[in-house]
């Protein structure tokens, strides 16, 4: 973990639910998998490089070519189409796991719930963010 502010919870997208990913949650604990990527190999780097390299190869694979495309682009992405909905920019930075200079916020206030983080999260259009895989 890099810091405290990197541990959160942060609800799954309806999208992701739809797509399955609930159930491949609920695979990887019955295989008895600690973690949710089993496959994926730290380095002196974290998680972070093997996510990179895979993710990499996934879009040379399918022809996706575009610069705006990396995957920490996707960070970048979701932080702007969140600030340009009128998330403030506190419950921003919680959800994506930085963390915030503010006293009052960093040191008295307690974790958003879960039902506004998902209300949210879930005003990212993902269909959007498919279009911009092309």
């Amino acid at each position: 973990m890099k810091n405290a502010a990197s541990r959160r919870l942060v609800p799954a997208h309806s999208g992701l639910v739809a797509l399955g990913f609930l159930q491949y949650v609920v695979e990887r604990r019955a295989a008895g998998d600690r973690r949710l990527f089993p496959d994926l190999r730290k380095t002196g780097h974290g998680y972070g490089q093997s996510v990179s390299r895979w993710f990499g190869e996934w879009r040379r694979e399918r022809g996706i070519t575009s610069h705006l495309t990396p995957l920490h682009s996707f960070r970048n992405t979701v932080i702007s189409r969140l600030r340009a909905a009128g998330v403030p920019l506190d419950v921003v930075q919680e959800i994506t796991g930085h963390e915030n200079d503010s006293v009052t916020i960093s040191v008295y206030a307690q974790r958003l719930p879960v039902a506004r983080l998902r209300e949210v999260i879930e005003k990212l259009d993902v269909r959007e963010g498919l279009r911009d895989l092309r």
